[in-house]
């Protein structure tokens, strides 16, 4: 508007300068009218000149040339303070709904960063997360694909518009904070990339510790067999101490048994002893009776 207005105030004075122009044409070769003072000329040699001010000296062809930029200005320029609001506004709303979803897309990075760190994922968790990363990623890209076409309009406004940095500054700048949030939201992107190389290798380590586990199973199952074995080793152990033990006791009941027999024995031949001789004395009286009874 400002310039609007500074325009309007160009012209209005440059419409002055013609009508003084017209007024006093006895100065460019009109009728035999001659300065008030002949010693002072307000005239340049090879000048075409008008005197409008007191003191002043306007060129009519830097003032003509002047007009004609300032009248090509104002038919090229296709703007509007209606139509610059509602620029201004598009642009505002821009910058809102990109600020809004670049905190929604923070927000859930940051969920998602916390839930991978605390993460003791589990296959149902796993597919969840990688089913929420599609998700997000889908609406990462919609949600930037929209920007480039809001951009992309906006840029072919500005450009349709015919919006010199001059005449607005404050939109350029606007511009500059879009492709600044738009550089922010690709430096995001490169950090994304970087959060699924993580989770890539969150999915490796599952996968080997799944793989680790079937080994556990497998070393499980190995060990309770060679635990069932054992079991059997003692259980067979177990009856092979009992049997021994039985074997030890009818080994003592029989050392037991010879050692009465042994004691029966000496008894015996104490008493065998004893019975010859007390056959050997009686022998000389009776000969060979004693013989007889001992057989």
């Amino acid at each position: 508007m400002k310039r609007i207005v500074c325009l309007m105030l160009v012209v209005s004075i440059a419409c002055a300068g013609c009508e003084v122009k017209e007024h006093s044409t006895s100065i460019f070769g009109g009728p035999d009218v001659q300065p008030t003072n002949p010693k002072v000329s307000h005239t340049l040699p090879g000048v075409e000149t008008i005197v409008g001010i007191p003191g002043t000296v306007i060129r009519i062809s830097d003032l003509t040339r002047r007009i004609e930029r300032v009248e090509k200005e104002l038919y090229e320029t296709k703007i509007t303070p209606k139509r610059y609001k509602a620029l201004l506004v598009k642009i505002t709303d821009l910058g809102a709904a990109l600020d809004l979803q670049r905190a929604e897309l923070r927000a859930d990075i940051t969920k998602l960063k916390k839930g991978v760190s605390e993460a003791k994922i589990t296959p149902k968790q796993d597919k969840a997360l990688l089913v929420k990363i599609a998700d997000l990623e889908t609406a990462i890209e919609s949600q930037r694909a929209e920007l480039r076409a809001d951009i992309t309009k906006l840029k072919k406004d500005v450009s349709e518009a015919k919006i010199t940095p001059k005449q607005d500054k404050a939109l350029l700048v606007t511009i500059a904070d879009l492709e600044a949030e738009i550089e922010l939201q690709r430096a995001e992107e490169r950090a994304d990339k970087l959060l699924l190389v993580r989770i890539a290798d969150l999915e490796a380590e599952i996968e080997s510790q799944r793989a680790e586990e079937g080994t556990e199973k497998a070393l499980l199952a190995r060990i309770a067999e060679l635990e069932a074995e054992i079991e059997l080793q003692r259980v067979e152990i177990v009856s092979s101490t009992n049997a021994y033990c039985l074997y030890e006791v009818a080994m003592e009941s029989q050392r037991v048994t010879i050692e009465s027999l042994e004691k029966l024995c000496l008894m015996y031949e104490t008493k065998i002893e004893s019975q010859g001789k007390s056959g050997s004395s009686e022998e000389s009286p009776l000969g060979k009776e004693p013989e007889a009874g001992h057989e």
